[in-house]
């Protein structure tokens, strides 16, 4: 299977293409692509309702481009101020740098970061921010002005992203949620949850060619926090192990981290 690099990204997915589609796209084709830092944005435009998108920095041995993952109302807005905005138009394109996408043409509206997530080791695939996008457009389909719109899907997806690999620094915001009544980008942890379980189920299941252990290290329980209800914290120290799999298709993910002893966490 030849590998897909960055310049066949770029020719390849130019304009926004649906998530869905991507996501097939990725799992049919090798690629060496990792994720360096995940950006949230901002449009602050006085002439339209305010849009929210994430922004993915990707590199591999041949280059380095920009990803750009966002929702929209299918229906352009017609019946999104009713709350109702039918279909999601979940979409990714990738561009050379940020000054080459549209949204940067404008000097008056340019848009401006929130929150940065930045990885150092081990980075993450480029297939896990994919996965996440697509769970996210197939489960929960419809467009909501109110809870399910582009602030929502574009912060539910950066958080599953710090919550698959926690071994990055952030700045800023990079979550928003809300147990009762999620409202303009909150999201239950239920549904975060859910992102995180298909993600180590789909990457667990592939069946792995090579696994890498990496020293393990002495970390508090904090990253255990937040994860589903019926999940106990146990007190005290643990040994944890970064995880790096070649799965089916090639490609190396990243896989989060494991317990010495206990449940495997991460994918």
């Amino acid at each position: 299977m030849d590998i897909i690099y960055t310049p066949n990204l770029l020719d390849r997915f130019a304009r926004p293409y649906a998530v869905q589609d991507f996501w097939r796209f990725a799992m049919t084709h090798r690629t060496e692509a990792r994720i360096v830092e995940c950006r949230l944005y901002y449009i602050p435009s006085r002439k339209s309702s305010y849009h929210e998108f994430l922004l993915a920095h990707v590199e591999d041995s041949q280059g380095r481009l920009v990803v750009i993952i966002q929702r929209s109302s299918s229906n352009n807005g017609i019946r999104a101020m009713s709350s109702d905005g039918g279909l999601a138009r979940d979409t990714i394109a990738f561009v050379p740098a940020m000054g080459y996408h549209e949204y940067w043409q404008s000097p008056s509206a340019r848009p401006m970061c929130r929150g940065t997530l930045r990885w150092h080791h081990p980075l993450p695939h480029l297939s896990s921010i994919a996965l996440f996008a697509n769970v996210a457009s197939t489960n929960f389909t419809y467009y909501n002005l109110y809870i399910r719109q582009c602030y929502w899907y574009a912060r539910i997806i950066q958080a599953a992203m710090e919550r698959a690999f926690p071994s990055c620094s952030s700045e800023g915001t990079t979550s928003s949620s809300s147990r009762m009544f999620p409202i303009l980008g909150n999201y239950s942890p239920s549904q975060l949850q859910h992102l995180i379980n298909q993600h180590s189920s789909h990457f667990c299941t592939l069946p792995p060619t090579e696994v890498e252990q990496h020293a393990p290290r002495l970390t508090t329980p904090y990253i255990l926090h937040g994860l589903a209800a019926s999940t106990v914290t146990p007190p005290g120290w643990f040994i944890w192990q970064e995880v790096v799999f070649t799965n089916a298709y090639g490609n190396r993910i990243a896989g989060g981290m494991r317990p010495v002893y206990g449940v495997f966490w991460g994918g």
